[in-house]
């Protein structure tokens, strides 16, 4: 049996699950799928394997679920381990996952951009320091609001909320250090998000971004350096 991947895969309690779509018939049926280990899936992957399946709609289910609600009328679990199996080139419709995927990547960074302004702040000696950082975190938060509104204009939803994990140095001159290298590497992820995006208005509010980014990495070099 073949399911083709449709989206990214995620960890649950029990292992991995994975939307794709499964040819019935020679008709697509939407499915999730639910790995017994975790396992990293990726839009345009092919599942092979033996599976169980289990109808979502009234006659199928022993209990109410909420895909049918989603468009998922078919559930896929492992009877054995089943192959993951990679293309050789990415087929064109999974472009829109990878994009999406990337904006949510951006938005969690830029929320744990935000928390960190907020612990280093706190262990700045400098009122100066204090201000400097604050200013940089209201700016990190604006770019947060505007890659929630690309996000949104892109996937026709606000973005599902999700905690950023945050770990830093209780030193204060090494978390400026970490700050500045997650800094270069946002600036980069933007970078690359920027020539994705289909959009010339969207590519140009990307870019504003992407240079106040860059301008807070001077920001906190200045900070690391007279520490």
């Amino acid at each position: 049996m073949y399911i083709t991947v449709t989206d990214y895969s995620y960890d649950t309690n029990y292992g991995s699950a994975v939307e794709g779509v499964l040819l019935l018939d020679e008709k697509p049926v939407r499915t999730k799928v639910y790995l017994s280990e975790k396992r990293v899936a990726e839009p345009g992957d092919t599942l092979q394997g033996v599976f169980r399946f289990r109808v979502t709609t009234p006659d199928g289910a022993d209990e109410p679920t909420a895909h049918q609600g989603k468009g998922i009328f078919l559930l896929a679990y492992e009877e054995e381990t089943a192959a993951i199996q990679k293309p050789e080139s990415l087929p064109r419709w999974t472009f829109p996952v990878q994009l999406r995927q990337r904006l949510l990547a951006a938005l969690l960074r830029q929320r744990r951009a935000v928390r960190a302004c907020e612990v280093v702040a706190a262990a700045a000696p400098r009122a100066a320091d204090r201000e400097l950082i604050a200013a940089i975190r209201r700016e990190e938060r604006r770019h947060y609001y505007l890659l929630e509104g690309l996000y949104e204009e892109w996937d026709g939803v606000p973005p599902e909320y999700r905690r950023p994990a945050l770990s830093l140095p209780k030193q204060y001159r090494l978390m400026l250090q970490q700050v500045i290298c997650h800094k270069l590497d946002a600036v980069e992820e933007l970078e690359q998000l920027q020539e994705q995006l289909p959009c010339a208005r969207q590519r140009e509010w990307l870019a504003l971004v992407v240079e106040e980014q860059k301008e807070h990495a001077r920001i906190w070099a200045g900070l690391y350096d007279r520490t």
